[in-house]
């Protein structure tokens, strides 16, 4: 028995010392990147990845075996490893290793909209294997990031980007008066050195294109729409009409009589709903960690050069913002992975 509890025990405590290595570097990792939820984490998943294949190495190594049997299960281990990684074109490991690559990119971060394969919609989370995106209808759709690496993918510039919306006019119209009309909506839609473009010269009309930058993508599909309703009134109070020239072989009406519709009070704000606000409400929150997250690295940064100079009370208020900082990331955080 006692020759037993000899052979055994070093083992034993091996596997509880490897464990207990484990389990407090998950928590230090995790504390670290401000890590409080069980959500897809990159870092995360990556250390729990590496603590596991070491901890396997430390087993197997820690057991009270012959050399030989030991030898033969740390290749039969480095075979299975192999084997996984020669799989990478396929299932989740594909996965992973695309999730590294958009890492490493920085194409686009949480709160970007973003356009692929048919899909559009803002970044709300992006994991190992995964990519969360909330679409306009508010849902949430999960892309594999093998998708997201293979196809083309459209990010809109934080910084603002062009929108534009198009109509088409009868020749009879001059194209003067027109520029003149949709320059004025393209003012009134809040867009930012609005231009105009003459995009074909059709069969029976002429098409133009509005197009201006908006400096908010945050508004982006309220913005279209109100650039699409600033043209119709642009248009209307120059008396241009909207119509297409075959609407008369359609309708016989008099020469005297046009199709512009009796101007109606505008809605207020207070009758308008904020559409990407309910649209992405989970995406606005992405975004606003990441903010806070930049916020915090670059205190962190200051700090260091602080304590550098060997400032302590700038350095003890700086470590005070960290922490407040990092409340604030968990709170909004649990916020996020609790919301609809």
């Amino acid at each position: 028995m006692i020759d037993v509890i000899n052979t055994i025990w070093p083992a034993t405590v091996a596997v509880l010392v490897l464990l207990t290595i484990y389990v407090g570097g998950i928590r230090y990792l995790r504390r670290r990147a401000d890590l409080k939820t069980e959500h897809d984490n990159i870092r995360a998943q990556l250390a729990v990845t590496l603590a596991v294949g070491i901890a396997v190495v430390g087993v197997i190594l820690a057991l009270p075996i012959e050399n030989n049997l030991r030898n033969s299960l740390l290749q039969l281990f480095g075979l299975l490893v192999t084997a996984v990684i020669g799989l990478s074109a396929t299932t989740h490991v594909s996965n992973a290793f695309a999730g590294l690559m958009l890492r490493s990119r920085r194409a686009f971060r949480p709160g970007d909209f973003i356009r692929f394969d048919g899909h559009f919609g803002r970044v709300t989370d992006m994991g190992l294997f995964h990519t969360e995106v909330q679409t306009e209808d508010r849902d949430l759709t999960t892309v594999p990031n093998l998708l997201l690496v293979s196809s083309p993918v459209t990010v809109i510039r934080a910084t603002g980007t062009v929108i534009s919306a198009n109509v088409s006019l009868g020749y009879e119209v001059d194209h003067r008066s027109v520029e003149v009309a949709l320059l004025a909506a393209g003012l009134e839609a809040e867009l930012v050195d609005p231009f105009v473009h003459v995009v074909e010269l059709g069969d029976y009309s002429v098409s133009y294109r509005l197009a201006g930058l908006l400096e908010s993508p945050k508004t982006l599909l309220s913005s279209r729409s109100r650039l699409r309703t600033a043209m119709i009134d642009a248009l209307h109070r120059a008396e241009i009409e909207i119509v297409s020239p075959t609407f008369m072989n359609q309708r016989q009406v008099g020469s005297n009589e046009t199709f512009i519709p009796k101007i109606a009070p505008p809605a207020t704000r207070a009758d308008q709903v904020d559409a990407e606000a309910l649209m992405f409400d989970k995406a606005d929150m992405a975004e606003s960690v990441e903010r806070l997250r930049d916020r915090k690295a670059a205190i962190e940064n200051e700090l260091k050069e602080v304590e550098g100079r060997g400032d302590q009370e700038l350095a003890a208020r700086l470590k005070r913002t960290i922490e407040t900082l990092a409340g604030a990331i968990h709170a909004r955080e649990r916020q996020k992975d609790q919301s609809p």
